[in-house]
């Protein structure tokens, strides 16, 4: 504050005697604190060069910032999977079937091939022995057709009698009961007739047995793989699902197998069975077309 100011509140304070306190405080307190005059504030001394500035007047260091970590080059260029070689391992591919069946039960398939080459077997020679020519040969019947037309009666029943065929046995059966009348010479030819079935049918009867025992194998390999998959479960253990598919396949392939064999085996002797009642149709109706020729001859 500069004199003239001073002075000029001092005359103020004389006129206005009611603010001589108000003034008189306020020189008090600018006298009490020389930092307000311009003049002691440039004359104040500079601090000492090695004293430090009082800390609160310290600016506050720059924080450090934290390092960068350095770009990762897998992140960064992340690794193109390539593609797969040639050179590795492929899959284990799966084997023949015939080769699983084997595995599942080697005794089982041993068993039902064995039985389906006698099926094979059996139904082959059936066939061949279910032919017309051999229940009617035709050199038997031409000769036989020949002497009667001539009526060689007494030559054509020693060629009857010769004769050894299924035609020729129930021929004969029949013309040795032709002097007792003529019905029981059918009734004869048709015993002799019944007999020969029989035992045709007695030759594919083997057909049918392995039609009914190849299942009842199957189920048999059902029931025994069944109680090693079980045991293999009732262990209580951990238990890997390849050991109880060895046991169920047993299950399945030996039944499977069964009814491989015993549907064809039905479809056979059901064939053979109409085909022997075909065949012996045709043999006794031949039979007796030649009885009533020779009946006619006698009554003549």
């Amino acid at each position: 504050m500069s004199q003239g100011d001073v002075q000029q509140m001092k005359e103020w304070s004389v006129k206005r005697p009611g603010i001589a306190s108000l003034v008189g405080i306020l020189l008090l307190w600018t006298a009490m604190n020389p930092s307000l005059h311009p003049a002691c504030a440039q004359e104040s001394p500079p601090p000492p060069a090695d004293q430090a500035p009082p800390a609160e007047t310290l600016p506050p260091p720059p924080a450090s910032e934290p390092p960068v970590p350095a770009a990762d080059p897998s992140v960064v260029n992340p690794p193109v999977p390539s593609a797969p070689s040639s050179t590795e391992d492929p899959l284990p591919q799966q084997g023949s079937f015939l080769r699983y069946c084997w595995d599942a039960s080697p005794t089982f398939f041993v068993l039902m091939t064995l039985i389906s080459v006698i099926m094979v077997y059996l139904a082959v020679t059936s066939l061949v022995r279910l032919q017309l020519p051999r229940l009617i040969p035709p050199t038997f019947a031409a000769s036989l057709d020949d002497l009667l037309a001539e009526r060689k009666y007494k030559e054509a029943y020693e060629l009857v009698k010769k004769d050894e065929s299924p035609l020729g046995r129930i021929l004969q059966s029949g013309l040795d009961r032709l002097g007792q009348g003529y019905e029981r010479s059918i009734e004869a030819m048709l015993g002799a007739s019944d007999e020969f079935r029989m035992k045709l049918d007695q030759s594919v009867s083997s057909i049918n047995v392995i039609a009914a025992v190849a299942p009842m194998l199957g189920l048999l390999g059902t029931v025994l793989g069944m109680i090693f998959a079980f045991q293999k479960i009732g262990l209580g253990t951990q238990i890997k699902p390849a050991l109880l598919a060895q046991d169920i396949g047993l299950a399945l392939v030996s039944t499977l197998e069964g009814l491989v064999i015993a549907i064809p085996a039905i479809v056979i002797f059901s064939y053979l069975r109409n085909r022997i009642a075909t065949l012996m149709g045709t043999v006794e109706s031949t039979a007796e077309s030649y009885l009533t020729r020779f009946s006619a001859a006698i009554k003549k």
